[in-house]
């Protein structure tokens, strides 16, 4: 039996990587930030999640997502990378 899960919308988003956000303001020149996010699952990531790393460092952010396949290995999920293009265009990021 799958635990029952509680999701909030209020919470800490740097919270997920502690002291990421110290980390990344302590570089004066960032040429590029690569994210690359994994899943298990089917579910979308929480897009809204990921706003504070790209409005952090903008442009130079490259995320990527991953899932797992049938054979252990990590393949790109390309709707996801494309729903967050959207997502950027749609908040008026890009």
């Amino acid at each position: 039996m799958k635990a029952p899960t509680m999701k909030t919308n209020v919470y800490n988003r740097w919270a997920i990587v502690p002291g990421l956000e110290s980390f990344l303001r302590s570089f004066e020149n960032l040429s590029t930030l690569e994210i690359t996010l994994t899943t298990e699952n089917d579910n979308p990531p929480d897009f809204e999640g990921l706003l504070p790393l790209y409005d952090l460092c903008g442009k130079q952010t490259n995320i990527s997502f991953c899932e797992l396949s049938g054979r252990g290995a990590w393949v790109g999920i390309s709707a996801w990378s494309y729903g967050w293009e959207q997502y950027l265009r749609s908040s008026g990021r890009l």
